[in-house]
């Protein structure tokens, strides 16, 4: 939860976690991890996953938070999503919901004052990630006044927005830095108007 977000150190070995179903249309930081505060990730390889939130919906983990404004990272390193559904897309009456935010590849949302860094992810061609706003390959959107360093990721997920803040690596951002990262499927914005 956001009150009690994972704190630790969580290391995969590169094992499989294969099937995980989350279905929280009306929730916020939901993924393997809902929320993460001052955490670290290691090669976690989640597969066959469907996972759907409102908003802060990712992979790996839903949101990166912190405490009463303080700088504090969180990273996540040598992660994979493989044939994976990352969605804050539901419908209403055959319409996609227009309120979904912050979805993620790997991480949903970079909550304000958060520091988060990611390091040799990916995401798979079989895998879509797709939302309303704010929708990223690896990373859905950094809140202000958050800090985003992505190095040596992939993202070849087809990635789609219903509206706006659309991106292969980072949907949207406040401050970000990204360095040796690959984008290598489409990505499209403002399905709603085409």
């Amino acid at each position: 939860t956001n009150v009690l977000p994972f704190r630790g150190h969580y290391n995969g070995k590169g094992h499989s976690i294969e099937g995980l179903y989350s279905y929280r249309n009306v929730s916020s930081g939901v993924g393997l991890f809902g929320f993460i505060h001052t955490a670290e990730i290691d090669s976690v390889v989640l597969e066959g996953a469907e996972i759907y939130g409102l908003y802060a919906t990712g992979g790996i983990a839903g949101a990166v938070v912190t405490s009463a404004g303080k700088r504090e990272p969180s990273t996540i390193n040598h992660c994979k999503v493989i044939n994976s559904v990352i969605s804050g897309a539901r419908e209403v009456n055959g319409d996609v919901d227009t309120w979904s935010a912050s979805i993620g590849g790997i991480v949903g949302a970079v909550d304000a004052y958060s520091i988060f860094l990611a390091n040799g992810c990916s995401v798979d061609d079989e895998t879509i990630v797709n939302g309303a706003n704010c929708v990223g390959g690896i990373v859905g959107g950094g809140n202000l006044r958050s800090t985003i360093q992505i190095s040596n990721c992939k993202n070849a997920a087809a990635v789609s927005a219903a509206y706006a803040a659309v991106g292969g690596i980072v949907g949207s951002a406040d401050t970000v830095f990204i360095s040796a990262c690959i984008n290598s499927n489409s990505i499209t914005g403002a399905i709603k108007y085409t």
